[in-house]
């Protein structure tokens, strides 16, 4: 199950289930026989909990069910708070419950939470990655590795359709990067 679509469950019972479902069609060993032998529960009590609205899980059994199933620390945490949220009777601490589940829901909308990515800085002048980042470097130095195109510069430039700036420029940029060798006839 996808991280987002996870913290907007609203029912543990559901959330174990659809997660036990998802598992199992990654891998057959992913089981409610498996899933009830490490909570230490028996298997018919699991599925009576988990379709009985009136029988509920221990945390102790859904702590041991969420490591099962591979949850990360949030997961654990988030399924608790739903199972609590549901099984209490007190307005007061249903609407703490509430609002901690809501707090968690909150951060995990957020897509940088589901983004993983490093700053790329690019250094101030040259450096390789001015040659990925222009395709006319990378063009230049594609026909110059043509033994017939490197004895006429010119005809490269032609071929390009590149001003005599531009293309100075280029082989500049090349020559300046070690691409190319600034001896080259042409």
């Amino acid at each position: 199950m996808a991280i987002t679509g996870f913290f907007e469950s609203k029912d543990y019972k559901s959330l174990l289930r659809d997660s036990l479902l998802a598992a199992k069609a990654v891998s057959p060993r992913m089981t409610f026989q498996r899933m009830a032998k490490a909570c230490g529960i028996q298997k018919t009590y699991l599925s009576r909990a988990l379709g009985d609205s009136k029988v509920h899980l221990s945390a102790d059994s859904l702590h041991a069910a969420a490591h099962f199933l591979g949850f990360t620390a949030d997961q654990r945490e988030f399924l608790l708070l739903l199972a609590e949220e549901q099984r209490s009777l007190n307005p007061a601490r249903r609407r703490e419950l509430a609002e901690r589940i809501e707090a968690i829901r909150r951060r995990y909308r957020k897509s940088e939470s589901a983004i993983e990515a490093t700053e790329v800085v690019r250094e101030e002048a040259g450096g390789i990655q001015e040659y990925y980042l222009d395709p006319v470097l990378q063009l230049v130095h594609i026909f110059m590795t043509i033994p017939a195109y490197r004895a006429d510069r010119e005809r490269v430039r032609r071929e390009l359709g590149l001003s005599k700036r531009r293309f100075g420029d280029a082989c500049a940029r090349l020559v300046k990067l070690g691409v190319l060798e600034s001896g080259v006839d042409g």
